[in-house]
């Protein structure tokens, strides 16, 4: 299965209000990652993260990669999901998204999305 794929899959289980209030995190330790955001409680593990939010190890660890990798091309794919389901999202404190950055993102959406594809 294919990474966007197992992501938008744990979106879907996470529902729009964890991905929108996880989408702000900016860190990448067990208390400040995108998954201890979402569900705004530190976490301490990937089995612990998984029984949290029902999401399977796969799912957890792809969320990991990818957020540690590339976090902006993971906000701006969860920018993506979050704006077909039409969920207000907050502003990280420390990013734009308005004017020629929004045009970027949605371009690195689909860079992404066609790597992840091929």
């Amino acid at each position: 299965m294919l990474y966007q794929e197992l992501i938008t899959q744990a979106f879907e289980k996470m529902g729009p209000e964890r991905v929108a209030g996880g989408r702000t995190a900016t860190g990448y330790e067990w208390h400040n990652c995108f998954l201890a955001v979402a569900l705004g409680r530190h976490l301490n593990s990937v089995a612990t993260a998984a029984r949290l939010t029902g999401l399977e190890f796969a799912e957890i660890e792809t969320i990991m990669r990818m957020w540690d990798r590339n976090q902006a091309a993971f906000v701006a794919l969860a920018d993506d999901w979050l704006e077909r389901r039409r969920v207000p999202q907050p502003e990280p404190a420390n990013v734009s998204w308005d004017g020629p950055e929004r045009t970027a993102r949605q371009t690195l959406v689909q860079k992404v999305e066609r790597r992840l594809v091929a």
